[in-house]
């Protein structure tokens, strides 16, 4: 389960340029429902199948909790009636906030992305509007 808030702000720059800031705070909660899970230690002595009576000593942290950050900018310029630019940038976990339910040290790792692209008009009804964007994701420590 995970439940956001978010927070924008825009500026217009002139009549033709906006700049936009966005903030998000998010909390996860994550659980691991263990039953039906098997472990090879629960294999019964004889070799012939599965037995849940047997003692098991993996320990699972059942649940987790933590705050997510994320924020990004955003500019917009109207370049003509018929033609527009925009580009942009978003980093979402900041914190990188520790994930493992084992109580290690997984951290969630930083994605940075960036965007761009363009919208032309074509005529009063339609509209195309070219983009790209490139994300990239830090290495897990």
């Amino acid at each position: 389960v995970q439940m956001n808030f978010s927070i924008a702000y825009h500026k217009g720059l002139g009549t033709n340029y906006q700049i936009s800031a966005g903030y998000q705070i998010g909390l996860v909660n994550k659980n691991i429902v263990t039953n039906g899970l098997t472990f090879p230690i629960q294999k019964n002595p004889a070799g012939t199948g599965y037995d849940p009576t047997l003692y098991n000593p993996e320990v699972i942290d059942k649940g987790l909790n933590y705050l997510d950050h994320h924020a990004g900018l955003m500019w917009l310029g109207k370049i003509s009636d018929l033609f527009s630019l925009f580009a942009g940038g978003s980093v979402f976990h900041l914190t990188q906030p520790s994930e493992s339910f084992l109580g290690g040290s997984n951290k969630v790792p930083m994605r940075v992305l960036f965007h761009g692209g363009s919208k032309v008009r074509l005529g009063d009804i339609f509209s195309i509007s070219p983009n790209t964007r490139r994300c990239t994701t830090t290495t897990r420590r």
